[in-house]
Protein backbone atom coordinates (compact mmCIF):
# COMPACT_ATOMS: atom_id res chain seq x y z
CA UNK A 1 0.00 0.00 0.00
CA UNK A 2 1.35 3.42 -0.98
CA UNK A 3 2.75 5.49 1.86
CA UNK A 4 0.91 8.60 0.65
CA UNK A 5 -2.55 7.08 1.23
CA UNK A 6 -4.27 8.66 4.21
CA UNK A 7 -4.79 6.31 7.16
CA UNK A 8 -8.38 6.89 8.34
CA UNK A 9 -8.49 7.33 12.12
CA UNK A 10 -12.00 5.87 12.58
CA UNK A 11 -13.50 2.85 10.78
CA UNK A 12 -16.78 0.99 11.39
CA UNK A 13 -17.16 -2.68 10.42
CA UNK A 14 -20.75 -3.87 9.89
CA UNK A 15 -20.80 -7.67 9.91
CA UNK A 16 -23.07 -10.24 11.51
CA UNK A 17 -20.41 -12.74 12.61
CA UNK A 18 -18.39 -11.61 15.61
CA UNK A 19 -15.33 -13.55 14.43
CA UNK A 20 -15.43 -11.73 11.06
CA UNK A 21 -15.63 -8.35 12.78
CA UNK A 22 -12.78 -9.27 15.13
CA UNK A 23 -10.52 -10.45 12.29
CA UNK A 24 -10.98 -7.25 10.29
CA UNK A 25 -10.51 -5.11 13.39
CA UNK A 26 -7.17 -6.82 14.07
CA UNK A 27 -6.08 -6.31 10.48
CA UNK A 28 -6.91 -2.59 10.42
CA UNK A 29 -5.24 -1.95 13.76
CA UNK A 30 -2.15 -3.60 12.32
CA UNK A 31 -2.18 -0.99 9.56
CA UNK A 32 -2.31 1.89 12.02
CA UNK A 33 -6.03 2.69 12.27
CA UNK A 34 -6.47 4.26 15.70
CA UNK A 35 -10.13 3.41 16.29
CA UNK A 36 -12.03 0.49 14.78
CA UNK A 37 -15.48 -0.57 15.93
CA UNK A 38 -17.59 -3.49 14.84
CA UNK A 39 -21.37 -3.83 14.91
CA UNK A 40 -23.98 -6.31 13.69
CA UNK A 41 -26.56 -5.26 11.14
CA UNK A 42 -29.15 -4.26 13.74
CA UNK A 43 -26.81 -1.77 15.45
CA UNK A 44 -24.82 -0.55 12.44
CA UNK A 45 -26.76 2.64 11.71
CA UNK A 46 -26.79 3.69 15.37
CA UNK A 47 -23.07 2.96 15.75
CA UNK A 48 -22.19 4.89 12.59
CA UNK A 49 -24.22 7.91 13.68
CA UNK A 50 -22.55 7.82 17.09
CA UNK A 51 -18.89 7.60 16.04
CA UNK A 52 -19.10 9.31 12.58
CA UNK A 53 -16.46 7.06 10.98
CA UNK A 54 -14.17 8.00 8.11
CA UNK A 55 -15.31 4.90 6.23
CA UNK A 56 -17.81 2.07 6.77
CA UNK A 57 -17.12 -1.51 5.66
CA UNK A 58 -20.20 -3.72 5.23
CA UNK A 59 -19.56 -7.46 4.99
CA UNK A 60 -22.44 -8.63 2.79
CA UNK A 61 -22.09 -12.38 3.37
CA UNK A 62 -24.80 -15.02 3.71
CA UNK A 63 -25.54 -13.95 7.30
CA UNK A 64 -26.06 -10.26 6.48
CA UNK A 65 -29.74 -9.52 5.81
CA UNK A 66 -30.69 -6.79 3.33
CA UNK A 67 -27.30 -5.08 2.86
CA UNK A 68 -28.83 -2.81 0.20
CA UNK A 69 -31.33 -1.55 2.77
CA UNK A 70 -28.48 -0.94 5.22
CA UNK A 71 -26.66 1.21 2.67
CA UNK A 72 -29.89 3.11 2.02
CA UNK A 73 -30.43 3.69 5.74
CA UNK A 74 -26.88 4.98 6.16
CA UNK A 75 -27.34 7.38 3.25
CA UNK A 76 -30.66 8.59 4.69
CA UNK A 77 -29.09 9.48 8.06
CA UNK A 78 -27.73 13.08 7.99
CA UNK A 79 -24.76 12.06 10.15
CA UNK A 80 -23.60 9.40 7.66
CA UNK A 81 -24.99 10.78 4.42
CA UNK A 82 -21.51 11.58 3.12
CA UNK A 83 -19.53 8.80 4.83
CA UNK A 84 -17.72 6.58 2.30
CA UNK A 85 -19.11 3.03 2.22
CA UNK A 86 -17.26 -0.07 1.02
CA UNK A 87 -19.11 -3.38 0.70
CA UNK A 88 -17.34 -6.75 0.66
CA UNK A 89 -19.73 -8.91 -1.35
CA UNK A 90 -19.96 -12.68 -0.91
CA UNK A 91 -19.89 -14.80 -4.09
CA UNK A 92 -23.11 -16.49 -5.22
CA UNK A 93 -25.17 -14.21 -3.00
CA UNK A 94 -28.50 -12.65 -3.86
CA UNK A 95 -27.21 -9.09 -3.63
CA UNK A 96 -25.64 -7.58 -6.75
CA UNK A 97 -22.94 -4.95 -6.89
CA UNK A 98 -25.15 -2.77 -9.11
CA UNK A 99 -27.90 -2.70 -6.45
CA UNK A 100 -25.38 -1.72 -3.76
CA UNK A 101 -23.85 1.03 -5.90
CA UNK A 102 -27.28 2.40 -6.79
CA UNK A 103 -28.17 2.48 -3.08
CA UNK A 104 -25.12 4.65 -2.41
CA UNK A 105 -22.11 2.39 -1.81
CA UNK A 106 -18.85 3.91 -3.02
CA UNK A 107 -17.04 0.64 -3.72
CA UNK A 108 -17.99 -3.03 -3.93
CA UNK A 109 -15.31 -5.71 -3.53
CA UNK A 110 -15.50 -9.41 -4.20
CA UNK A 111 -15.40 -11.51 -1.04
CA UNK A 112 -12.06 -12.66 0.30
CA UNK A 113 -9.54 -10.09 -0.98
CA UNK A 114 -6.13 -10.15 0.61
CA UNK A 115 -5.92 -8.03 3.74
CA UNK A 116 -3.60 -5.52 2.06
CA UNK A 117 -6.00 -5.11 -0.88
CA UNK A 118 -9.03 -4.71 1.37
CA UNK A 119 -7.23 -2.23 3.61
CA UNK A 120 -5.92 -0.28 0.63
CA UNK A 121 -9.43 0.00 -0.81
CA UNK A 122 -10.79 1.27 2.51
CA UNK A 123 -8.02 3.83 2.87
CA UNK A 124 -8.40 5.14 -0.68
CA UNK A 125 -12.18 5.52 -0.38
CA UNK A 126 -11.77 7.26 2.99
CA UNK A 127 -9.30 9.79 1.58
CA UNK A 128 -11.99 12.39 0.83
CA UNK A 129 -11.65 16.09 0.15
CA UNK A 130 -10.64 18.53 2.91
CA UNK A 131 -14.14 20.01 2.78
CA UNK A 132 -15.83 16.69 3.52
CA UNK A 133 -13.30 15.97 6.26
CA UNK A 134 -14.09 19.35 7.86
CA UNK A 135 -17.83 18.55 7.90
CA UNK A 136 -17.14 15.08 9.30
CA UNK A 137 -14.96 16.55 12.04
CA UNK A 138 -17.72 18.97 13.07
CA UNK A 139 -20.20 16.09 13.29
CA UNK A 140 -17.73 14.03 15.27
CA UNK A 141 -17.09 16.84 17.77
CA UNK A 142 -20.83 17.11 18.32
CA UNK A 143 -21.34 13.35 18.49
CA UNK A 144 -21.28 13.17 22.27
CA UNK A 145 -23.87 15.94 22.58
CA UNK A 146 -27.44 14.69 22.56
CA UNK A 147 -29.03 17.90 21.25
CA UNK A 148 -26.29 20.39 20.30
CA UNK A 149 -27.04 24.07 20.73
CA UNK A 150 -26.03 26.80 18.32
CA UNK A 151 -23.25 27.79 20.73
CA UNK A 152 -21.89 24.24 20.74
CA UNK A 153 -21.99 24.20 16.94
CA UNK A 154 -20.13 27.51 16.87
CA UNK A 155 -17.47 26.05 19.16
CA UNK A 156 -17.13 23.04 16.83
CA UNK A 157 -16.70 25.34 13.81
CA UNK A 158 -13.98 27.19 15.67
CA UNK A 159 -11.84 24.03 15.87
CA UNK A 160 -11.34 23.94 12.07
CA UNK A 161 -8.52 25.66 10.18
CA UNK A 162 -10.82 26.04 7.16
CA UNK A 163 -13.35 28.87 6.84
CA UNK A 164 -16.73 27.59 8.07
CA UNK A 165 -20.14 29.20 8.42
CA UNK A 166 -23.43 27.73 9.67
CA UNK A 167 -26.80 28.83 8.32
CA UNK A 168 -30.42 28.20 9.18
CA UNK A 169 -32.84 26.72 6.65
CA UNK A 170 -33.66 30.15 5.24
CA UNK A 171 -29.99 30.56 4.32
CA UNK A 172 -29.21 33.17 6.95
CA UNK A 173 -25.81 32.93 8.64
CA UNK A 174 -26.01 31.82 12.27
CA UNK A 175 -22.36 31.18 13.25
CA UNK A 176 -18.90 31.45 11.71
CA UNK A 177 -15.33 30.79 12.72
CA UNK A 178 -12.16 32.90 12.90
CA UNK A 179 -10.72 31.77 9.53
CA UNK A 180 -13.81 33.13 7.76
CA UNK A 181 -13.58 36.40 9.70
CA UNK A 182 -9.92 36.67 8.67
CA UNK A 183 -10.68 35.89 5.01
CA UNK A 184 -13.42 38.51 4.70
CA UNK A 185 -12.41 41.15 7.29
CA UNK A 186 -16.10 41.35 8.21
CA UNK A 187 -16.94 41.39 11.90
CA UNK A 188 -19.19 38.58 13.06
CA UNK A 189 -22.07 41.01 13.53
CA UNK A 190 -21.68 42.00 9.86
CA UNK A 191 -22.32 38.40 8.81
CA UNK A 192 -24.75 36.95 11.36
CA UNK A 193 -28.31 37.21 10.07
CA UNK A 194 -27.34 37.89 6.45
CA UNK A 195 -28.19 35.39 3.70
CA UNK A 196 -25.19 33.28 2.75
CA UNK A 197 -25.54 34.32 -0.90
CA UNK A 198 -24.76 37.89 0.12
CA UNK A 199 -21.38 36.64 1.35
CA UNK A 200 -20.82 34.17 -1.48
CA UNK A 201 -21.48 35.47 -4.98
CA UNK A 202 -21.89 33.05 -7.89
CA UNK A 203 -18.42 33.87 -9.26
CA UNK A 204 -18.87 31.83 -12.43
CA UNK A 205 -20.39 28.88 -10.59
CA UNK A 206 -23.98 27.98 -9.71
CA UNK A 207 -26.00 30.64 -7.98
CA UNK A 208 -26.55 29.61 -4.37
CA UNK A 209 -29.79 31.49 -3.86
CA UNK A 210 -31.61 29.88 -6.77
CA UNK A 211 -30.26 26.44 -5.81
CA UNK A 212 -31.01 26.70 -2.08
CA UNK A 213 -34.21 24.64 -2.07
CA UNK A 214 -32.52 21.94 -4.14
CA UNK A 215 -29.59 21.90 -1.71
CA UNK A 216 -31.93 21.30 1.26
CA UNK A 217 -33.52 18.37 -0.59
CA UNK A 218 -30.30 16.82 -1.93
CA UNK A 219 -28.19 17.50 1.16
CA UNK A 220 -25.03 18.85 -0.48
CA UNK A 221 -23.99 21.69 -2.77
CA UNK A 222 -20.58 22.34 -4.30
CA UNK A 223 -19.61 25.09 -6.70
CA UNK A 224 -17.18 27.82 -7.63
CA UNK A 225 -18.00 31.12 -5.98
CA UNK A 226 -16.61 34.55 -5.11
CA UNK A 227 -16.11 35.39 -1.44
CA UNK A 228 -17.01 38.98 -0.61
CA UNK A 229 -14.42 40.93 1.38
CA UNK A 230 -14.83 44.16 3.30
CA UNK A 231 -11.88 46.11 1.96
CA UNK A 232 -11.23 44.56 -1.45
CA UNK A 233 -12.94 42.91 -4.40
CA UNK A 234 -14.43 39.42 -4.06
CA UNK A 235 -11.89 36.58 -4.04
CA UNK A 236 -12.26 33.39 -6.12
CA UNK A 237 -13.21 30.48 -3.89
CA UNK A 238 -15.12 27.23 -3.79
CA UNK A 239 -17.92 26.30 -1.42
CA UNK A 240 -19.05 22.93 -0.13
CA UNK A 241 -22.37 22.88 1.76
CA UNK A 242 -23.73 20.04 3.89
CA UNK A 243 -27.33 20.05 5.14
CA UNK A 244 -28.62 19.27 8.63
CA UNK A 245 -25.29 19.00 10.40
CA UNK A 246 -27.33 19.97 13.47
CA UNK A 247 -31.09 19.60 13.04
CA UNK A 248 -32.06 22.60 10.85
CA UNK A 249 -28.57 24.10 10.77
CA UNK A 250 -26.32 23.60 7.77
CA UNK A 251 -22.57 24.15 7.37
CA UNK A 252 -20.61 25.64 4.47
CA UNK A 253 -16.87 25.12 3.98
CA UNK A 254 -15.19 27.86 1.94
CA UNK A 255 -11.73 27.47 0.43
CA UNK A 256 -9.62 29.84 -1.68
CA UNK A 257 -9.28 28.99 -5.37
CA UNK A 258 -11.76 27.61 -7.88
CA UNK A 259 -13.01 24.25 -8.98
CA UNK A 260 -12.13 23.14 -12.51
CA UNK A 261 -14.49 24.56 -15.11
Amino acid sequence: MSSDVLVPPVVLIAAEAEEVRAAIVRTLRGYGVRRVEGAPRVRAVEAAARIVPDVILIVADQQMKEPVTLVTELRANPRTRETPIVVRLAPNGRTTSDALLMAGADRVLNDGPESAALTGALFRVADVSPERRAIRDVRRRLGAVGAPTLMQLADALQESLLALVATDSSGRCAALNDPLVAATAFARDDVIGRPLWEILEAGGGRDLRTNWTTFLLVGTFQSRCALRRKYSSPAPAEVYLSAHVVRDLHVAVIRPGTLPA
